[in-house]
């Protein structure tokens, strides 16, 4: 199995990370429903799919500067936050189309870690723990998200 494999298990998770794109974000999104997106983006014109992207990650990168200034406005099941984790999730899958960008995903393990370090947004962040994927490159990164060091593929 690979990345780019639906699982049977229809309520695996993956944390998608934003900081390539400079929003300290992680969003947990259903896997299946992640390679359909991608699947999806494939199937557009490179343009459409660019043009998505860049409206996708100007209103992310928006809404995180509204909510760097107004963390205590975050609710969980509100239709601002739902939109904003929604376009990362866009942003970030339209990207890796259009521009070959990695899918940056926090391993399961490292997950709860991730979270503390962003405590801002406690309040609407999932208790659910991404899952572990076979066939996925897991690697260190530097400061600015480049691979520093493969260290292992998942089995």
């Amino acid at each position: 199995m690979t990345f780019m494999t639906k699982v049977d298990d229809d309520n695996a998770l993956n944390a998608i990370h934003m900081g390539q794109y400079n929003i300290r974000m992680s969003v947990l999104t259903s896997h299946n429903k992640m390679i359909d997106m991608i699947e999806m983006f494939q199937k557009m014109p490179i343009s459409q799919v660019r043009s998505i992207h860049k409206r996708s990650l100007e209103n992310a990168r928006k809404a995180d500067k509204f909510y760097e200034q107004n963390p205590h406005k975050a609710r969980p099941g509100a239709k601002r936050w739902q939109d904003f984790c929604d376009d990362c999730v866009i942003a970030h899958l339209s990207g890796h189309v259009a521009y070959n960008k990695p899918v940056m995903m926090i391993h399961p393990d490292l997950y709860a870690d991730a979270t503390k370090i962003d405590s801002r947004f406690k309040q609407c962040m999932p208790t659910d723990k991404p899952t572990l994927l076979s066939g996925v490159d897991v690697c260190k990164l530097d400061k600015d998200y480049k691979v520093v060091e493969k260290l292992f593929v998942t089995e």
